[in-house]
Formats: structure tokens, C-alpha cells, sequence
């Protein structure tokens, strides 16, 4: 099966960014492949997933107090991102 790289609303080619292609989110919610899910990329250091679906994604942020959420991610540059 072919790794899918596409973050919804992200401008850029993300291919050699850095980021990282998940099978799945780190808390199992969200699987690629399934209920719509286009793909799950991490940031190189996995602070941040994007779960792309077809016309949005969404943004897990982890926390070190242990309280994680999901954030809509807008239409955003590669740069910002990595910031």
C-alpha cells in the first residue's frame, strides 16, 4: 500500500517536509483509510497529527499536562506548520 501524504488546505507539496504518514492517530481515533480519513501525518517530532479527510482537516495537538485536543486546521503554508 502506498504511503498518502495530503494535508487538506495545506498550499504546499508536503512531500520531503518532514512530516511523518501514520497508519493511524497516536490515540486510535482515527485510521487511514477508514470513516473518511484520507491520511494521518505527524510532525517530525509527533507534537502535532493532521487528519486529512476530503474537504478539511483536523489538527491533534498532544499536551504534556494530559489533556490532548482536536483543532480545525485553516488553509495554512508549510512554514507555518513547522513553526
Amino acid at each position: 500500500m502506498q504511503e498518502v501524504m495530503k494535508i487538506h488546505g495545506m498550499n504546499e507539496d508536503v512531500k520531503d517536509s518532514g512530516l511523518v504518514v501514520l497508519k493511524k492517530s497516536s490515540d486510535g481515533v482515527f485510521e487511514s483509510g477508514k470513516n473518511g480519513v484520507v491520511s494521518v501525518t505527524a510532525t517530525g517530532d509527533r507534537k502535532v497529527e493532521f487528519i486529512s479527510f476530503c474537504h478539511k482537516t483536523l489538527a491533534y495537538v498532544k499536551s504534556e499536562m494530559g489533556y490532548p485536543s482536536y483543532y480545525p486546521s485553516m488553509t495554512l503554508s508549510l512554514r507555518q506548520a513547522l513553526q
